[in-house]
């Protein structure tokens, strides 16, 4: 067993250091529909979406990666090496997927042109994927638990190997810092540095995790909101069973940064700070973003439409 493991780590190690360039030929290319948003757009089958300063971009179970300018307009697609299922955007875009052997892979798309410019891959399914400023983490499967790798400007680290089940992810490139939630509590880890043997323990019911430059804040099976430590709970708790969540720094219109998540049927909003009272929504949204604001909140329903609440 302890030489099946090592072997394994070699692969990832020799695999994982630096992200291979293969450039694709595909390009935007325009689907004949246009998007008027703030009406809902009609998709098909699309699993995630995302979006950045100027573009929402979606994902979809064919092998196409879609966009439309936030402003509305024409919805142009490209091809991707592979049906995806993961999604971010920040500088660059990027997306992820478990390949048919079982395999994770990353790949860096240009957003102006659309061609592919890198791709990552790792041994092990794609469990979780957050993108920062020119970089990304992602998770991975591995043997005993847990395979985390961070990229950055094209470069990526040595991986992480924890021997615990992954939970959730958080990124703070401009501290060159990152968070992995695992079943054994919360590390945190560096780019220079890796990531720490011991975790900090975390109750059970923590189950995701969002960083802002300097911090984190993580979110518990009852949709409850804290900060970092012993941190008093930040907002009321509302939609339990949270799946996904956002945490933005509300651009000078906020005085508290501002969370968002959501459980597949329900949207929960709050501004995160002591005895503030959680919004519901009645939108189910299977994939969600938001704004440097918190608004708008662009959702996937369904996979057939994408809605934006102003």
């Amino acid at each position: 067993m302890k030489a099946a493991r090592m072997a394994w780590l070699l692969g990832v190690i020799s695999s994982g250091v630096a992200c291979s360039g293969h450039p694709s030929e595909s390009a935007w290319i325009a689907t004949g529909e246009h998007a008027a948003f703030p009406s809902s757009l009609a998709v098909e089958n699309a699993t995630a979406i995302t979006i950045d300063a100027t573009y929402l971009y979606w994902i979809t179970t064919d092998g196409f990666l879609n966009r439309a300018p936030r402003v509305g307009g024409e919805v142009a697609r490209v091809r991707l090496p592979a049906p995806a299922v993961l999604l971010g955007a920040h500088n660059d875009l990027f997306v992820g997927w478990t390949d048919g052997s079982g395999n994770a892979a990353i790949a860096d798309i240009d957003p102006a042109t659309g061609m592919v410019t890198a791709m990552n891959h790792q041994p092990g399914a794609l469990r979780g994927m957050v993108a920062g400023q020119h970089g990304y983490s992602f998770a991975v499967d591995a043997p005993d638990g847990t395979l985390v790798q961070t990229c950055l400007e094209g470069v990526c680290t040595q991986p992480s190997d924890i021997n615990s089940d992954f939970k959730s992810l958080a990124l703070d490139l401009p501290t060159k810092t990152f968070y992995v939630l695992t079943g054994d509590g919360l590390r945190t880890c560096t780019l220079s540095d890796g990531c720490p043997a011991a975790a900090t323990p975390k109750p059970d019911a923590t189950a995701l995790i969002a960083a802002l430059p300097g911090t984190y804040f993580l979110l518990d099976s009852n949709g409850q909101a804290s900060g970092p430590g012993d941190a008093a709970d930040l907002g009321s708790a509302a939609v339990p069973g949270p799946t996904k969540f956002i945490v933005v720094d509300g651009n000078g219109a906020t005085t508290s940064p501002v969370g968002t998540w959501s459980n597949g049927s329900q949207l929960a909003q709050s501004l995160l700070a002591p005895e503030t009272e959680t919004s519901e929504f009645a939108v189910a949204c299977t994939d969600f973003d938001v704004d440097a604001t918190g608004r708008p909140i662009y959702c996937l329903v369904g996979g057939s439409s994408i809605q934006i609440s102003p």
